[in-house]
């Protein structure tokens, strides 16, 4: 071998050994620090991440070394998660869109504090690693499903209350509650806030005494004769000039002795009733019923209608509102509250035991006013 080409690999060796040391070398042909004098080769070796004076890495456990992330701790780092190359990430938002729940209009007048859209329905979440597994951390209170989204199931309207139970197409979901439109969940139902009296645009705005709800709003009481539409009706008792038609044909005692409606009843509460029905709901606030007195009247009838329970149709069956008892001339009664309703009745009429005649109990008119 030649002089010169034995020089040459000497001289290759020990710039090879040089470039193992410190991390960045001066070019072997200049003597400067790389890249200041223009030519020669640089040679830059960074130090390793996590790497000992030895230049070896040495993790402690339970790390382990992943390349050039060096040591990681598998069993909680979302970008290293179980093994060195798996890295966590969120679910495929899919058709969800930014801000929007599913839900149809609430068709509420006042939202309560701007439910049910109040915040955003839904989210990707944030990728975490827990125990060598990938999760997803969902914010605030909302739900993990298991299509690895985040939604508030209090107004989500295919997750509403649980990641399982989707309202129907007419429904939008409200406090975790599917209601139809226009109602809102009140505590225990859904309720129509555009006419209930005890929840009137909202829940737990109630009207005043003789007031209604009306388009969510509480209202004065038109105080109109709404009997005077209704189909009368009787368990039993008298007919034609003296039936159940006469209770509202709208003339009151003073005016008249020669057309009245008398009830089958005795001196005591039994199941005999009189009853008024509409052709569609009316709000009812007090009635006014004019009966005899019970000493005789100029009619010269004693057979005052002294009590009866006051009922009501709920749709399904009769509500007693209250009782009234032991009167001896006309009365009125006013209803805890206005209610709607097709049908309202006296059930249980008896006569006033001190009447000159204790037994089938007059109506000269039964008026119910209400707010219509």
């Amino acid at each position: 071998m030649r002089r010169g080409a034995l020089l040459c690999i000497c001289a290759c060796a020990l710039a090879a050994v040089a470039c193992a040391v410190g991390g960045q070398i001066a070019d072997q042909d200049s003597g400067v620090p790389p890249g200041e004098d223009g030519g020669g080769s640089d040679v830059v070796t960074p130090p390793a991440k996590d790497a000992g004076p030895d230049g070896k890495i040495t993790c402690t456990s339970p790390e382990l070394l992943c390349g050039d992330a060096g040591c990681v701790d598998l069993t909680n780092n979302a970008a290293h998660c179980g093994q060195c190359n798996t890295v966590c990430a969120t679910a495929d938002a899919g058709a969800l869109v930014q801000g929007q729940s599913g839900n149809p209009d609430a068709g509420v007048p006042t939202p309560d504090g701007g439910w049910p859209d109040a915040g955003e329905p839904w989210s990707l979440g944030t990728p975490t690693c827990a125990k060598s597994a990938c999760a997803v951390t969902c914010p605030g209170t909302m739900t993990l499903c298991t299509d690895g989204v985040c939604y508030d199931t209090q107004q989500f309207h295919d997750h509403c209350g649980n990641c399982n139970t989707a309202c129907q197409t007419t429904e939008y979901c409200g406090k975790g509650h599917c209601c139809a439109t226009g109602t809102e969940w009140c505590g225990s139902s859904c309720i129509d806030v555009y006419s209930d009296t005890s929840n009137c645009g909202a829940c737990g705005n109630a009207c005043p005494q003789n007031y209604s709800c009306v388009n969510g709003a509480c209202t004065t009481c038109s105080n109109a004769n709404v009997a005077l539409t209704a189909t009368a009706t009787s368990s039993g008792g008298g007919s034609g000039s003296y039936g159940p038609t006469q209770m509202n044909n709208g003339v009151l005692e003073a005016t008249s002795c020669t057309t009245f409606e008398w009830t089958n009843g005795s001196s005591s509460p039994g199941t005999d009733w009189v009853e008024y029905a509409w052709g569609s709901a009316k709000k009812l606030v007090k009635m006014h019923v004019d009966t005899t007195t019970t000493s005789g009247n100029t009619c010269g009838y004693g057979r005052t209608l002294a009590g009866a329970q006051i009922q009501w149709w709920n749709g399904s069956s009769w509500v007693t509102d209250g009782t009234v008892s032991n009167q001896t001339n006309d009365w009125d009664y006013t209803f805890t509250q206005p209610v709607t309703t097709t049908q309202v009745r006296l059930y249980g009429v008896y006569a006033n035991p001190s009447s000159a005649q204790p037994s089938n109990p007059i109506i000269y008119e039964w008026q119910v006013t209400g707010c219509n």
